[in-house]
């Protein structure tokens, strides 16, 4: 890993809410581990984020690792005053993913300007 990567890493640790992160899970009851579950600390989040990123860092454009709620990756920019490389750490507490091709694959349907006709 370059020197540079080990900066946006550092700066990433530094500025995520980790503490913020933490007390959500506490409120939600997440846990971590399936024999013996967990509420992780905020020294079990850094060190797991962490992990991840230098994953992402080391990893291959596109990859997603990720653990826990934690969402590490890395991609590239082409966009004009914006390219290079980028990393990113999320926490993700739900998502939604809809692909409308899937459903009408799946469901043998047609779209009709947003109502579906079977």
């Amino acid at each position: 890993m370059t020197d540079q990567m080990q900066q946006v890493i550092d700066e990433i640790m530094k500025a995520f809410k980790f503490v913020k992160t933490q007390r959500v899970m506490e409120f939600l009851n997440w846990t971590w581990g399936l024999e013996n579950p967990f509420i992780p600390t905020v020294s079990d989040l850094r060190q797991t984020a962490r992990r991840l990123l230098t994953e992402a860092a080391n990893g291959d454009v596109g990859h997603d690792h990720q653990t826990g709620g934690f969402r590490a990756f890395k991609t590239m920019s082409t966009e004009e005053g914006n390219e290079g490389m980028h990393l990113d750490l999320e926490f993700t507490l739900e998502s939604y993913s809809y692909n409308e091709e899937w459903l009408k694959d799946e469901v043998g349907v047609k779209s009709t300007g947003g109502v579906y006709e079977g």
